[in-house]
């Protein structure tokens, strides 16, 4: 932990937020494809550019706190792609006017999430599954502008509004004081537990039939659905993905003429998608676990998962 926090800059002696930034690139990626769900009106939505002056605002205002900004690794070449992102120029010179107590994760310096984590105090964050995995560690985190989070419920933290400076230093006077717990832990991994069951659930099963005579219509439509050849599902499934997108392609047309950026990367993506449509039957996987059983259980898995990244939270409240 001193080998990390010296390779930051950070004093040594004050609690640590660490702020995650997340990738616009991604962003825009997720709402090429309509994976972005916005809850509010697009234009009501908060830019990471307004989150990083909102936390610097608040590193300004809680001097007796280091903050590390902990920079996306898609920002800058990576194994991936070898491009430099133009938002990592934008996101520099907004730092350059950090305070003393503001020190970077910069993408290449050798120190990654679970580096960082191992340090953290509490998390900050914005629209980043990286605040689900802090939380998943039992770290408290805050979450800035809560509609704009769509990995996560915003409410498994704190939630503070947009533009709200007191509600702000608020946030980050509690979280400062507040040990990592096994209940926060806990909630992030039920959550985690939603969303894998979920992955794995048959689309049209919306919730849990209350009725035999509920069940018997759901068994009738998948032993007629075995019954169709699996390339022929397929193809059916292509042609309406390529009709969903040129739908999609039309109403950019209609509504933004300087989108057309939109319709080139959905013509690429069509070049090269040869994926499956998968869509899987409920998979029962046992009894649930009392209240005690879940606790003991993540937190034997937490004090694993400490002991392999270096951490010294072995024990939680």
């Amino acid at each position: 932990m001193t080998e990390i926090q010296r390779k930051l800059g950070t004093t040594g002696y004050k609690p640590i937020a660490v702020v995650l930034i997340g990738s616009p690139d991604e962003t825009r990626s997720s709402a090429l494809v309509g994976a972005e769900f916005e809850r509010v009106p697009i234009d009501q939505v908060s830019s990471v550019t307004e989150f990083i002056k909102q936390a610097l605002q608040a590193a300004r205002n809680s001097p007796e706190i280091d903050f590390v900004f902990r920079l996306h690794p898609r920002l800058a070449p990576n194994k991936r792609e070898s491009l430099r992102s133009p938002d990592l120029d934008v996101i520099e010179e907004l730092l350059s006017q950090r305070g003393t107590n503001v020190f970077l994760n910069s993408p290449g310096d050798g120190i990654g999430l679970y580096d960082v984590a191992r340090i953290a105090t509490f998390g900050i964050n914005h629209a980043s599954s990286a605040g689900l995995e802090f939380l998943a560690l039992g770290i408290p985190v805050i979450h800035y502008d809560p509609p704009r989070l769509n990995a996560y419920p915003p409410s498994l933290g704190w939630e503070v509004s947009r533009h709200n400076d007191q509600e702000f230093i608020d946030a980050v006077n509690i979280a400062a004081k507040t040990p990592r717990s096994i209940d926060i832990a806990i909630r992030a991994w039920r959550w985690y537990a939603v969303v894998l069951v979920r992955t794995i659930t048959h689309k049209s099963w919306e919730q849990r039939p209350a009725s035999v005579q509920e069940v018997e219509p759901q068994q009738n439509y998948l032993a007629a659905r075995r019954l169709i050849p699996v390339s022929l599902r397929e193809r059916i499934s292509r042609k309406l993905s390529s009709r969903n997108r040129a739908k999609l392609i039309q109403a950019n047309k209609e509504t933004n003429d300087s989108g057309l950026w939109v319709e080139e990367c959905i013509d690429r993506i069509a070049t090269f998608d040869n994926s499956i449509v998968w869509n899987p039957e409920v998979i029962v996987r046992g009894d649930s676990l009392s209240g005690e059983q879940e606790k003991s259980v993540i937190q034997s898995h937490l004090e694993e998962i400490n002991r392999i990244i270096g951490a010294s939270h072995n024990t939680y409240k």
